[in-house]
């Protein structure tokens, strides 16, 4: 019986990692974006290069918002389950 609980226990944590994992993935590929952009503005830009800049770093934010939604989704459904 104890072999058998470990074994499902197992296979729901794998599905929990990989489901954990790629929203993760999302936000801090969309964070490593933001810092590479952020390394430009050290430079002399235009106003029109800070407005791309500026458009682009809002629709990441909304992106890593979307996606630590997504992980705060995960996780509740996981505590109703335990």
């Amino acid at each position: 019986m104890r072999d058998n609980v470990l074994c499902h226990a197992g296979s729901l944590l794998g599905g929990f990692v990989h489901n954990l994992n790629t929203p993760l993935m999302w936000v801090m590929g969309r964070t490593q974006l933001m810092e590479a952009r952020n390394e430009k503005l050290a430079q002399d830009l235009d106003a029109d290069g800070l407005a791309t800049i500026m458009e682009k770093n809002g629709k990441d934010i909304s992106s890593i918002s979307e996606g630590a939604e997504k992980i705060d989704e995960i996780l509740k459904s996981l505590g109703y389950k335990i």
